[in-house]
C-alpha cells in the first residue's frame, strides 16, 4: 500500500486525553501549557477508522490516542 493511496486525517487532541509524559515533555520544551498537539490518524483496509467498534486490532493498536476513546 502506498501513502499516497491513502486517507488521512490531521485531528486535534483534546488535553484530557494526551498521556502524561507527553505533556510534561511538551510543556517543558514550549515552555506553556496546554501545549497544541495533533495526530495524523487512517482507517484499516476495509476503511474502518480506529474509533469504529469494528476497526481492525492493528489499526487500533497503531494509533495512541483517538478523540472519544
Amino acid at each position: 500500500m502506498r501513502l499516497s493511496d491513502q486517507r488521512l486525517v490531521i485531528e486535534a487532541i483534546h488535553a484530557a486525553v494526551r498521556p502524561g509524559v507527553l505533556r510534561g515533555t511538551a510543556a517543558g520544551f514550549y515552555r506553556q501549557t496546554p501545549v497544541p498537539v495533533v495526530q495524523l490518524v487512517w482507517p484499516d483496509r476495509d476503511q474502518r477508522w480506529r474509533s469504529d467498534e469494528q476497526a481492525s486490532p492493528g489499526c487500533r493498536a497503531a494509533q495512541l490516542v483517538a478523540p472519544g476513546d
